[in-house]
């Protein structure tokens, strides 16, 4: 205890962790010698015959060396291959990520329809109610969802500077190599994604919502 409290916070939680493990590893241990010994002592044979013992095997399962021999591998120029083609190397580049999928899945919680119809409603009025939440979820689309995604991005990259995510470069031949356009790629992918889930799930409830009400409508029979 005198030992963690000494530790920063974040290494007192891990501390504690393998503590926590260590002791759950020991208390395994000695149940499993405890119960090995009771079912084979003679006066338990009768009572735990059905258990039949894993044979213990003579050979000792961890190896003489702490640290096992691990074939050479370049990790060097892995490191360096896989950073040259990832565009996830700047803290910048991941806050941008999450404010983009933030904002994308504040648009996944509106639905192009109306699929709160408490009450009976006329045909026209049904119309109307759907035109206005499409309306009001396009506008939106149109409007404030592409200057959000596009403030917060530059928001979020303006203090890189030159390099692979230059915001400021004007050649194209230099911005099609870029990261910054791999980048954008997946700003792109992840827009679309957003509107076909939106639509898929638009869908899904005003589908929903016709076919639930449908189920309280009976016919009346025929006195023809």
């Amino acid at each position: 205890a005198n030992v963690a409290s000494a530790l920063p916070a974040q290494r007192q939680g891990a501390l504690t962790a393998l503590v926590s493990e260590v002791s759950t590893d020991y208390r395994r241990a000695m149940n499993k010698v405890i119960f090995d010994e009771v079912v084979r002592a003679p006066t338990s044979r009768d009572q735990y015959a059905f258990v039949e013992l894993p044979s213990s095997s003579s050979s000792s399962f961890f190896s003489d060396s702490a640290s096992p021999a691990v074939p050479a591998y370049p990790f060097a120029a892995q490191q360096a291959d896989f950073m040259f083609n990832s565009f996830l190397t700047k803290p910048e580049v991941i806050n941008a990520i999450i404010k983009v999928r933030s904002e994308c899945r504040r648009v996944l919680q509106t639905s192009l329809f109306n699929t709160t119809v408490t009450k009976s409603v006329r045909l026209d009025e049904f119309e109307q109610m759907q035109t206005q939440a499409y309306m009001q979820v396009q506008s939106h689309l149109k409007e404030n969802f592409l200057a959000n995604l596009k403030n917060l991005i530059r928001n979020s990259l303006k203090d890189v500077g030159k390099g692979w995510f230059n915001m400021g470069e004007k050649n194209k031949e230099v911005y099609e190599i870029s990261k910054l356009r791999h980048f954008m790629t997946m700003v792109r992918f992840t827009m679309q994604d957003t509107l076909r889930f939106l639509v898929q799930e638009s869908l899904r409830a005003v589908t929903t919502l016709i076919v639930d009400s449908a189920r309280t409508v009976t016919e009346a029979p025929s006195l023809t």
